[in-house]
């Protein structure tokens, strides 16, 4: 079995934190222009919060780097969630939009067909004014074209009488001649009564007609009076009505443009936060690279955490032995400190006996060099007689 490496889990955090470190230094690196509008700022806000909650957590060395990988992935994937909700609101927006330039399309048909019979009831008023005005014209032109007729009449038969009259007056060439005028006059006059009672009747009859064509043609002008003044009355009700739908429509389109400019503006904030889901997506797919390999590496040291749980434990049976083979030289080891003990009191006693002796001893042989002198001086004193 291979010996355990005691900085291993140690460095897999450190690469841990280095591959935060740089993943969080490339996103803030891809923020390239900066907030313009409130979301754009609230996000970019956010974006910094959780770039400083991320550091934080990697900074954090009481937490194991599986909770670290786990927090993250929470963030992750509350990230993804927020997105998602984005998404959501912007195809609930698209869908209003599309409701509301659909009701315009409606009301603009409405409108065009609004248009188009205002112009068709224009034309058909126009074309009864014409035609009343024809009617009222020809009326009129049958009217004094009778009068004229009259008038003609009226002439000849003022000239006949005047003829007769003066016919008349010249009776001077007798009575006969005159009677025979008289009867010519009276056959003349009676003619001209037929033909002026044939007129008559045939004026009456042509008035009595035109006059019922005129009460009739009247009867058609009122009823086309009251129809055109009934005309113009839906008229002005439906112009009242196409000024309404006009403010609505205008209201409507201002209201679309407004909606255009929001949708362009959804559309243009739509494609940049699907670049940044694009982008955030890729991230993410590297970093669930990054935790894949740090989870081999966590399997690795996890393995590793076992080998060394193993030796761990044969370190602690070993540990246990030697435990007891301690226990064993301990006591065996307070035996000899015992006897060393023993050994030293009884080594103290011989030395302290030996002092003593080796005092005695200096004592004797103190006494010996006395007694020696005094030898020497008692050999000196026998000898000093001897000499003499």
């Amino acid at each position: 079995m291979t010996s355990p490496q005691p900085g291993a889990a140690k460095n897999d955090e450190e690469t841990l934190r280095q591959l935060l470190r740089d993943r969080i230094a490339q996103l803030e690196s891809r923020e390239e222009d900066p907030p313009k509008s409130a979301d754009e700022q609230a996000a970019y806000e956010a974006f910094h919060v959780a770039s400083t909650a991320a550091q934080a957590l990697v900074a954090d060395r009481e937490i194991s780097p599986e909770e670290k990988l786990r927090v993250l992935q929470l963030m992750y994937t509350d990230c993804i969630a927020n997105v998602r909700d984005l998404e959501y609101d912007l195809g609930m927006e698209e869908k209003r939009l599309s409701v509301a330039e659909l009701d315009y399309s409606e009301l603009g048909e409405e409108l065009r067909k609004i248009e188009a019979s205002t112009e068709k009831l224009k034309a058909q008023s126009k074309e009864l004014s014409r035609q009343n005005k024809a009617k009222l014209e020809e009326s009129e032109k049958k009217s004094a074209d009778e009068r004229e007729r009259r008038e003609e009449i009226c002439k000849k038969f003022d000239e006949a009488m005047k003829e007769i009259n003066s016919q008349l007056n010249q009776g001077e060439n007798g009575k006969g001649a005159k009677d025979e005028l008289t009867d010519k006059l009276e056959s003349k006059l009676e003619q001209l009564q037929v033909v002026y009672d044939r007129r008559e009747t045939f004026y009456e009859k042509t008035i009595n007609e035109n006059t019922a064509e005129e009460k009739q043609h009247v009867d058609k002008l009122k009823q086309a009076e009251k129809d055109f003044e009934e005309d113009e009355a839906k008229l002005a009700l439906e112009k009242m009505e196409l000024g309404e739908i006009r403010k609505r429509t205008s209201h409507l389109r201002s209201e679309t443009n407004q909606l255009l400019v929001q949708r362009d503006e959804f559309l243009r904030k739509k494609k940049k936060r699907e670049d940044a889901l694009t982008r955030q997506t890729a991230d993410l797919k590297r970093l669930q690279q990054s935790i894949a390999d740090l989870r081999k590496a966590t399997s690795k040291l996890e393995n590793e955490s076992e080998e060394l749980k193993m030796k761990s434990k044969e370190t602690i049976a070993q540990v246990k032995s030697c435990e007891e083979e301690l226990d064993f030289w301990k006591a065996k080891s307070k035996s000899e400190l015992d006897k060393r003990e023993t050994l030293e009191r009884l080594c103290r006693t011989l030395t302290e006996e030996r002092t003593i002796m080796r005092k005695e001893v200096q004592a004797m042989k103190q006494a010996w060099r006395m007694l020696e002198n005094e030898i020497e001086d008692l050999r000196m004193e026998i000898n000093e007689p001897q000499a003499l």
